[in-house]
C-alpha cells in the first residue's frame, strides 16, 4: 500500500459515522506508512462561537489536534505550561494589548499564532517582534490558517526566539 492511508477504529459503543470522528476515536497507522506528526494545538479565544469554529478548522486539518481551549490570558499562561502546546491560536481581543506581553511570558514558548480582525500592519509587526509565529486577519481564517498550520507544522511548532529580558 502507498502513501500514508489510516483507518480510524471506535473505541466507543457509539457507532462511527463516516467521515466523522471525535476524540472517543483511535487511528490506526496501516504498517509500512510513516506516522503522520500531531500538531497539538491550544485554542485562547474568549467567545464560545468562535472557539467551536476555530476547533472545527482546526480538526478538519490532517495531523491537528485541539490540545485544550482557554478563555483568558491568565487561563493561556497555566494551560501553556501544563499543556506544553506546539502551537497556541490567541486572539487578539482576548488580551488586548496584554497580548504582547503574554507572547513573552508563555514558558515554555510555543508557536503562536495571532488572530486579528484586519490585521493591522502595526499590530502583527508588534506581535512578531515579540515572538508570535503569525499575525492572520480573522476575515481569511478558512483560507489562511490551513498554510499556517502547515508551516508551523514543518518547523517542528517551534516559535520565534525572542529576547525575554
Amino acid at each position: 500500500m502507498a502513501g500514508s492511508r489510516q483507518i480510524l477504529a471506535a473505541t466507543t459503543d457509539a457507532p462511527a459515522r463516516p467521515g466523522c470522528y471525535n476524540e472517543d476515536m483511535l487511528i490506526l497507522a496501516i504498517p509500512g506508512s510513516p506516522p503522520q506528526p500531531r500538531l497539538r494545538v491550544l485554542v485562547a479565544e474568549g467567545l464560545p462561537l468562535v472557539r467551536a469554529l476555530l476547533r472545527d478548522l482546526l480538526t478538519a486539518q490532517p495531523g491537528v489536534r485541539v490540545a485544550g481551549e482557554v478563555t483568558t490570558i491568565g487561563e493561556l499562561l497555566a494551560q501553556t505550561r501544563r499543556l506544553t502546546p506546539d502551537l497556541v491560536l490567541l486572539d487578539w481581543t482576548l488580551g488586548g494589548l496584554g497580548t504582547l506581553q503574554a507572547l513573552r511570558a508563555l514558558d515554555p514558548a510555543p508557536a503562536v499564532i495571532v488572530l486579528i480582525a484586519g490585521a493591522d500592519p502595526e499590530y502583527c509587526t508588534a506581535v512578531l517582534a515579540h515572538g508570535g509565529a503569525a499575525c492572520l486577519p480573522r476575515e481569511h481564517l478558512y483560507r489562511l490558517l490551513p498554510p499556517a498550520l502547515r508551516q508551523v507544522g514543518e518547523t517542528c511548532g517551534k516559535g520565534v526566539p525572542h529576547d525575554r529580558s
